[in-house]
């Protein structure tokens, strides 16, 4: 069986709206508007559409359920859709901290998310094959992430 590698693909700046905080009997929801932002790689740049967002459940031991729909805009070329999901762990103080405009330095946070995109045929059709992975940090009103194709 061969080991699975990482190539990079893109990092991603996710600008986000103001976040919703609801009091759900499955868990806290934390819903996240996306306002626009941008990616940069090798293989391909663009912008990210004001359309979607983290739908993240907050668990009874704090953990966020990371659910994110994004709609990536590639330089030249087609839209694409991109979803992920992951756990995020952060201190306690996180979400406050957040609130009140600090951000979190990246040890201080385990934000890991796996990617699939959706998009049309064609020279970025490759993006319909991969799976990816990717690595986030949080500062107020963005999430960065660095994002790698699983070989």
């Amino acid at each position: 069986m061969k080991t699975p590698g990482l190539v990079p693909l893109f990092n991603i700046e996710v600008e986000i709206s103001r976040t919703e905080v609801i009091a759900t009997t499955l868990g806290t929801r934390a819903n996240s508007p996306v306002k626009g932002g941008k990616f940069v790689g090798e293989r391909l740049s663009g912008t990210l559409l004001p359309i979607g967002g983290d739908f993240a459940i907050i668990d009874s031991e704090g953990t966020f359920r990371i659910d994110a729909r994004l709609t990536l805009q590639i330089e030249g070329g087609p839209v694409v859709q991109m979803n992920y999901t992951g756990r995020l762990v952060m201190p306690a103080d996180g979400m406050q901290r957040l609130f009140a405009g600090e951000g979190l330095d990246p040890d201080e946070v385990y934000f890991r998310v796996g990617a699939t995109f959706e998009t049309e045929p064609g020279p970025y059709g490759w993006l319909n094959t991969i799976q990816a992975v990717g690595t986030g940090t949080l500062a107020p009103g963005v999430a960065p992430y660095e994002f790698y194709e699983v070989t």
